[in-house]
């Protein structure tokens, strides 16, 4: 993992970009049933790349079956890696050693990226392997944030520019070395009619952020039958409900219009709690030398914040 990170950050540095590399924090309440989940994930994993790993070495060293089985293994192996403390513990000693700069996010390090891309002069892109930063930027209003998802070796990924969603022009290839340059290569259109494409464009950034939510996310999971496409329709269906009733009226309506639909149980407060979460989740200040934890947000004044450590953690510093 160490040697993953320092190849990148390099090739970043190569190309005079100056990366700062945010960790996760503190684990959440509201992410427990998800996180769970994961780590069995990445013990079967981990079980299957130890099985193909012991295939290949049935087969010549060196022959093609045994690379592609090798292939695999790596393939699995990389979905089982866990940031345990012992593995951060040694990634920021490297970065220490290489002058590389870092930060601990509270929480979430999602928020944290988009706080940062937010405040931050010359923030120009989140590098990241999790498209959820996007949620994030949008309920932070970074609504100009550019992310770069799945950068290979040669510092190519898929570019997202937030600031082109109501632009029907979103994703395309970058390629690092452009960043400063050009700015991301071009995009063609598709000649074929794209629904998802053409509401997106119509979306405020709350709509984006109860489209996600709607559709499930790690802190709520969805009623089942609706993914990101059904949710998104249902968004803009009620786009002219107030911002805060919205979402209670896409629940009413999805029970009526389908009695055969399951709601979870206590779905209406745990979509309100996602969205809580999402909007002013904890992130650490340190622009000014000292380190203060504040809100992605502002928290309204009639908030009670002592009720609000179950949904957002609690504040450390």
């Amino acid at each position: 993992f160490v040697e993953y990170c320092l190849y990148r950050l390099k090739l970043m540095r190569h190309y005079n970009v100056n990366p700062i590399v945010i960790f996760d924090g503190g684990k959440l309440v509201a992410k427990e049933s998800t996180e769970g989940k994961r780590d069995e994930r990445r013990k079967k994993a981990s079980k299957a790349g130890i099985a193909l790993l012991e295939k290949a070495q049935l087969y010549p060293k060196g022959s093609r079956e045994a690379a592609r089985l090798l292939n695999e293994a790596k393939s699995q192996f990389q979905q089982a890696i866990s940031i345990s403390p012992a593995v951060m513990a040694v990634t920021i000693e490297a970065l220490r050693k290489n002058n590389f700069k870092f930060i601990i996010a509270p929480y979430e390090a999602d928020a944290q990226l988009a706080y940062e891309v937010k405040v931050r002069s010359g923030c120009d892109v989140i590098v990241t392997e999790d498209s959820d930063v996007i949620v994030y930027c949008l309920a932070a209003g970074a609504t100009n944030a550019k992310v770069l998802c799945k950068m290979d070796r040669n510092g190519v990924g898929t570019e997202v520019d937030i600031k082109k969603f109501r632009e029907k022009q979103v994703v395309n290839k970058l390629n690092l070395n452009k960043v400063n340059k050009e700015g991301g290569s071009g995009w063609e259109k598709s000649k074929r009619r794209n629904l998802f494409i053409e509401n997106l464009h119509k979306m405020s950034p709350t709509l984006f952020v109860q489209m996600a939510v709607l559709a499930g996310c790690d802190y709520c999971h969805s009623i089942k039958g609706i993914g990101i496409k059904k949710a998104q329709l249902l968004v803009v269906k009620f786009a002219k409900s107030p911002d805060e009733q919205r979402l209670l009226h896409i629940i009413n309506h999805v029970g009526k219009a389908d009695k055969k639909k399951f709601i979870p149980l206590n779905y209406e407060q745990n979509v309100k709690n996602a969205m809580f979460t999402f909007m002013h989740h904890w992130v650490v200040e340190t622009r000014l030398g000292a380190i203060r934890m504040v809100n992605l947000n502002p928290i309204a004044k009639d908030v009670e914040k002592c009720t609000l450590a179950p949904i957002i953690g609690e504040k450390y510093c």
